[in-house]
């Protein structure tokens, strides 16, 4: 921890650790050995419990524990260097929290009328308009595939209503291929944009298609958009049915707003990117300090 926080409360497994360098790097080292696959697989050796979600380590275990340990020089150079690679991702998630802010209050402007680009200002009014007339669902439900039938490899990609655009593989020929399609999570609420062939994971996934004079981009910012209650484990699709959504009644506003949201993701999308191959390089770079495969020369 880099700074104090009022009226923090901590639970009672956790240990303060401090090292006899009074040295913010060599600190910076240790954090990130504590870390490191090494220290925590023996760690991992020396636990005992029998809950999977909750397992005992001594003090006097865990200081007998034996670490690989460079000289005080050396620590803290390759702690600066932690500290370096640390702050370059810190600033990529500040910039993705801060485009992905934008992006929420561009599309809550663009989509509830607050904004109208000045070439549709003259057009008609956006309609409400139900569920119904904004998507098609295709049923595709003797198409599914079991989630025992899940596989880390195959062919082809498995998409249901979980987080992962792409939840596992298989070798079942792909039940979806016409694109694209809006995939919705009847019990997650979890809303997927896929343009790629793929088997329809396990109950509860939906296909959504866009309706005639709907631009299905559009559409899925819109659903992107619009508040769904949470209703637990059950099913949320007549909620959704319920609502009603305002629609420009011109395919060109649609795409026009579509084309400018696609461009707010993909900048997201680039940067979340960026700092995601920054952090396994961190990784990488890491494992090979910390067990002295790769030297530093001491800081002066």
């Amino acid at each position: 921890m880099t700074e104090n926080y009022e009226n923090l409360y901590l639970p009672d497994k956790l240990w303060q650790l401090q090292l006899g360098d009074d040295d913010e790097a060599a600190n910076w080292w240790f954090s990130h050995l504590v870390q490191s696959d090494i220290v925590r697989a023996a760690f991992h050796g020396i636990a005992t419990g029998t809950s999977a979600g909750m397992k005992n380590i001594s003090q006097t275990d865990a200081l007998r524990v034996p670490i690989p340990t460079p000289p005080v020089r050396e620590r803290a150079a390759i702690g600066k260097t932690f500290q370096i690679w640390d702050r370059a991702i810190d600033r990529l998630d500040a910039l993705v929290a801060a485009l992905e802010r934008r992006q929420r209050g561009l599309m809550q402007r663009l989509l509830s009328v607050e904004e109208r680009f000045p070439e549709f200002e003259g057009d008609p009014d956006w309609q409400p308009v139900p569920f119904g007339k904004l998507f098609r669902v295709a049923s595709k439900k003797e198409a599914q595939i079991q989630k025992s039938e899940y596989a880390e490899e195959g062919a082809h990609p498995v998409v249901d209503q979980g987080q992962d655009l792409v939840v596992a593989r298989t070798n079942h020929l792909p039940t979806v291929d016409a694109l694209p399609v809006v995939v919705f999570g009847d019990h997650t609420r979890e809303i997927k944009w896929i343009d790629f062939p793929f088997v329809i994971g396990a109950d509860g996934t939906k296909l959504f298609y866009a309706q005639p004079g709907v631009d299905l981009r559009f559409a899925y910012h819109l659903l992107l958009n619009t508040p769904i209650s949470n209703l637990g484990y059950s099913r949320h699709m007549k909620r959704l049915k319920s609502k009603r959504f305002l629609l420009p009644p011109s395919l060109a506003e649609q795409r026009r707003i579509a084309d400018v949201l696609d461009a707010g993701d993909r900048a997201i999308a680039a940067r979340q990117a960026e700092r995601d191959a920054l952090a396994r390089q961190q990784r990488g770079l890491m494992q090979r300090l910390l067990t002295g495969r790769v030297r530093l020369p001491a800081s002066p």
